[in-house]
């Protein structure tokens, strides 16, 4: 008896030793950097998240919504990921080295995935911290910046975490991923002649 209860304390403190050592990608890569994006991403960026909405065409009038865009961005190794979506409908993805899609409001499946998401976004206000400040998340992390007339939220979570619905901003995140894969259809379509 005393030995069957000897091995099983061994067990679960060996097990517990290995859970601790083992961590998510999500805890592994979350103190990790990103690359620093190109000058021109950076400035779109920081366009958006610092200009009055009136600047950028948007008015609080007429609007049953205090939010007129977001930001999702995720970390990657190679690249920040920086989604936007606007009231208007209009989407970009903008990686860090330069590349992206951009304009994707002119075609009608992008400008509905990008009015959802907006939409979607104001869902969650009373769940994000006001800021003025815009780090970039870290590799595996994602950082919602939702654009409001009243200044900028955000809110924050794993990669992983979110993707597989342990979250409670996951569905944010699906919003934006629809919005993705709407760009990316319409950067993969054959070129009209």
């Amino acid at each position: 008896m005393k030995t069957t209860l000897l091995i099983v304390i061994v067990a679960v403190l060996t097990l517990g030793w290995l859970l601790s050592r083992t961590r998510s990608k999500d805890q592994r890569w979350s103190s990790q950097a990103v690359p620093e994006p190109v000058q021109a991403i950076k400035d779109l960026r920081n366009q958006l998240l610092t200009s009055p909405p009136e600047t950028l065409g948007f008015s609080k009038a007429g609007s049953d919504s205090e939010v007129w865009g977001i930001l999702m961005e995720t970390g990657y190794p190679e690249a920040l990921a920086t989604l936007v979506s606007l009231r208007d409908g209009n989407a970009s993805l903008y990686l860090g080295h330069g590349g992206g899609v951009i304009g994707g409001g002119g075609h009608e499946n992008v400008r509905r995935a990008a009015i959802g998401l907006v939409k979607e976004s104001a869902k969650y206000l009373t769940n994000m911290k006001s800021t003025t400040s815009f780090p970039y998340p870290a590799v595996g992390r994602v950082k919602f910046y939702v654009l409001t007339f009243n200044g900028v939220v955000t809110a924050e979570a794993g990669k992983n975490e979110l993707g597989e619905g342990k979250h409670g901003l996951s569905p944010l995140f699906y919003a934006g991923h629809e919005v993705i894969t709407q760009l990316r259809q319409i950067s993969e379509a054959p070129k009209r002649e």
